[in-house]
């Protein structure tokens, strides 16, 4: 299990010399100018939402596809955009997607003055459109993307961030291959378990039918998306999103909370592993997502 020290990340990632830093340099938008949309050829649509849209073009200085994630134009979704190449930056990992480059678009053009981010592309679908359009996933399948998942947020937490928006809309499966993205509301934290005070309400909870209750009073670490993963496997083996926004307020509330019913669906074995990941209370959760990647490898 890797584990990383209360004090942060390691020298070679602090200071003005580090290597974040150079990457950082490198891709976020320059001061000399701005982008020309001409760069992007090709451009479609794949899907969009409240900070900003995704589509694939063609770049002309890469020579290839890639992911182009076009801002809002607004104040939140600016500091959303910035908070989500700061996270990619640190991150690097097969399931995780990756950050190409960024910048910002001159004045002219139809995305004039926005800001944008360049990811590699995935060909595959959405992990909640194909809830929507086959139901539940068994097991086998269901196994494999979990156990990469959980490898994912092991390099997110590793690298001192918490995604805190993880759920079947921001997960690609391509060719059997589980792919997390958007990372617009992550937070830094200085370790796994140190437990980071959200400042004010810039980013609020994703989507509350995956959201830990720790989310909602401002408050969040690594355990955090545990629940949040132990939510998206419950939907996977029932082909239902379970959570409603009476249970979650109860608990943050303190509310006694009568044990969650195992669904039909799903067998006690894969329950036990829901049941802890989705604890209310966080220290009764997986104490990381290798440890629950353990426990789920451990079901044939």
């Amino acid at each position: 299990m890797h584990q990383y020290s209360p004090g942060g990340p390691p020298e070679h990632l602090k200071g003005p010399g580090s290597r974040l830093m150079h990457r950082l340099r490198e891709l976020m938008p320059s001061r000399q100018g701005f982008e020309d949309v001409s760069r992007f050829r090709g451009i479609e649509r794949l899907g969009g939402g409240c900070m900003g849209d995704v589509y694939r073009a063609y770049d002309s200085q890469r020579d290839g596809l890639v992911a182009l994630k076009v801002s809002k134009g607004t104040t939140s979704s600016k500091v959303s955009f910035e908070n989500e190449a700061r996270a990619l930056t640190r991150i690097s990992h097969t399931n995780v997607v990756r950050l190409l480059g960024s910048g910002v678009f001159s004045d002219e053009g139809a995305f004039g003055g926005r800001q944008f981010l360049i990811m590699n592309i995935i060909e595959g679908v959405n992990l909640k459109d194909r809830l929507a359009m086959e139901g539940r996933v068994e097991w086998p399948e269901a196994r494999h993307t979990l156990m990469q998942l959980c490898d994912a947020l092991s390099a997110v937490h590793d690298a001192g961030i918490v995604h805190r928006d993880v759920k079947p809309d921001n997960v690609m499966i391509s060719q059997g291959n589980a792919t997390l993205f958007d990372f617009g509301v992550s937070e830094r934290i200085a370790s796994r378990y140190s437990m980071r005070r959200l400042m004010g309400s810039r980013f609020g909870p994703g989507n509350l039918d995956y959201t830990a209750p720790e989310v909602v009073n401002g408050r969040c670490d690594g355990r955090t998306d545990i629940f949040s993963l132990g939510m998206v496997m419950r939907h996977m083996l029932s082909g239902k999103a379970l959570l409603n926004d009476v249970w979650l307020m109860g608990s943050v509330m303190g509310a006694p909370q009568e044990p969650i019913r195992r669904d039909a669906e799903i067998p006690e074995a894969q329950f036990r592993i829901i049941s802890r990941a989705i604890d209310a209370s966080i220290d009764k959760r997986f104490h990381s997502a290798s440890e629950m990647k353990a426990a789920i490898a451990a079901l044939p």
